[in-house]
């Protein structure tokens, strides 16, 4: 259930975006590991794998965007009501974003390499 003060609004979807980011990251990483794997052992990505890995570059920097502006509505509106509220999670999902962005971005380039060995 979603809390009623703002304050609180602010931290149930900051924990949500935090999760959300953190499953991303995971999965980027585990195509990145499929997509080395593929490469080292000559097997051919299906498409749609790597359609999906193309895909998940946006959602980085959709990821990366939101959470630039949440940084900027904590700045805005949530650090004048002086409550403890913390917006460390977004500015971990603004780190980590890019990085596991360009991690998928490798695997998709090493996926669409390895259709073109087999």
């Amino acid at each position: 259930m979603m809390p009623k003060t703002q304050p609180e609004r602010f931290q149930f979807v900051e924990k949500i975006f935090f999760r959300f980011v953190l499953a991303v990251t995971v999965l980027s990483a585990l195509l990145c590991l499929l997509a080395y794997v593929a490469s080292q052992v000559v097997f051919v990505v299906p498409a749609a794998i790597t359609a999906v890995t193309g895909m998940l570059i946006y959602v980085h920097g959709a990821n990366f965007l939101f959470g630039f502006l949440r940084v900027i509505k904590f700045l805005v509106s949530i650090m004048k009501l002086k409550r403890n509220v913390s917006i460390g999670r977004s500015l971990f999902a603004m780190v980590v974003s890019p990085v596991a962005g360009f991690a998928v971005y490798i695997a998709f380039f090493i996926m669409a390499l390895t259709g073109c060995a087999a």
